[in-house]
């Protein structure tokens, strides 16, 4: 048993063919089709598809009464590599897995006498024209329309021994037409049909993707700023240096210490007191910051209450005659701490007279350096 199908041109070679052309169209487009790219308008791209459909296939038996095509609708997948020359036109290259047309006995009609089934191939190349404003957006994003032209060479194969066929004319003219919509991300989706002569009728919805091709992107030059004259410069006046007067830096001074003792049981003052006294506050008055710290203390003797109350006279005899020197007594601060720090043994006469004290401290002493 022999079939055929109804091809209409010459069975040839074009695997060769397809790959020419899409090269030749990648590497160097006329300049007629080149489009000025940039920012939202159409660069060229190449792009990939992946569509899955079905197919209608109708081989002819018209010569084989003894034969029916009892399945014909079969799941069907196609593979697209394009490249988009110009804002109308694009170039495909592509190959579909079409399913196969299943065959029974005339009079079958149920098909449950098979006579075999026959596999269909197709690998083709096709040129895409594109309309509807979006198609001049970079990488089509938008929804365009396209019509298809193309040809394809069908490939045969049996399922079992059983079916003899043989070919009558291997090639044929696809006619299609779709929509697609893009995103500017490059992802897309494309509703399509197609049909090589009478033969093959394929529908398919497929998912794209496009990529920008190399040098693709426009350059743009920084714009260059507007010369600015240079400034005329008039001369500065001259100014008449004048004397500045400055404040020398306050100069820190040490503390000033001294210690002024007491006879026993006694907060009276004696002279060589006095004579230290006097000296203190000289020397104290020549600071207007200055603060000044009284300890007093006594020794052992006595009791505790009563010599605490003691160290707090003999601070007081300190501090009145200190005001009458000029020291400011808002300056002075007091401490009285009685028998409990003594600096010598209290079991001396020795001892027992530097216990009886009054310890001055003189600080935050501060002053102007004296002009040289």
């Amino acid at each position: 048993m022999k079939i055929s199908y109804k091809g209409s041109i010459n069975p040839t070679s074009i695997c060769s063919v397809f790959a020419g052309v899409l090269c030749a169209l990648v590497a160097g487009t006329p300049t007629a089709f080149a489009e000025q790219s940039g920012y939202g308008q159409f660069e060229k791209s190449i792009y990939a598809t992946m569509g899955l459909g079905t197919s209608r296939l109708t081989p002819g038996v018209e010569n084989f009464p003894t034969l029916d095509v009892n399945d014909r609708v079969e799941p069907a997948g196609q593979l697209t590599v394009g490249v988009d020359v110009s804002e109308l036109l694009s170039v495909e290259v592509h190959s579909a897995d079409l399913g196969s047309a299943g065959f029974s006995p005339s009079g079958n009609a149920d098909g449950s006498s098979s006579a075999g089934r026959l596999n269909y191939h197709m690998n083709g190349i096709s040129a895409l024209a594109y309309f509807g404003e979006a198609r001049a957006n970079a990488r089509r994003r938008g929804l365009t329309g396209y019509g298809r032209l193309g040809y394809v060479d069908i490939d045969n194969s049996a399922t079992n021994n059983t079916l003899n066929y043989q070919r009558d004319g291997g090639s044929g003219l696809l006619l299609g037409a779709g929509v697609e919509y893009a995103l500017s991300s490059g992802l897309g989706m494309r509703a399509e049909v197609m049909a090589a002569d009478e033969d093959i009728k394929f529908g398919q919805i497929a998912v794209s993707y496009r990529l920008g091709m190399p040098g693709n992107r426009p350059v743009f030059a920084a714009a260059k700023a507007p010369e600015t004259p240079e400034p005329i410069v008039a001369p500065a006046p001259v100014i008449e240096a004048q004397p500045v007067k400055t404040t020398p830096a306050r100069v820190r001074y040490p503390e000033i210490s001294e210690v002024v003792n007491f006879a026993n049981n006694s907060a009276t003052l004696s002279s060589s007191a006095k004579i230290i006294l006097d000296e203190f506050a000289q020397r104290i008055n020549a600071f207007p910051e200055a603060s000044l710290q009284l300890q007093a203390h006594t020794d052992s003797t006595g009791s505790y209450g009563y010599n605490q109350a003691l160290s707090q006279r003999r601070a007081g005899s300190v501090k009145r005659y200190l005001m009458e020197n000029g020291v400011d007594g808002s300056a002075i601060r007091i401490t009285a701490a009685g028998e409990t720090k003594p600096v010598q043994s209290n079991a001396t006469i020795d001892g027992r007279f530097s216990n009886r004290r009054v310890e001055l401290t003189a600080g935050n002493l501060f002053r102007q350096p004296v002009a040289q």
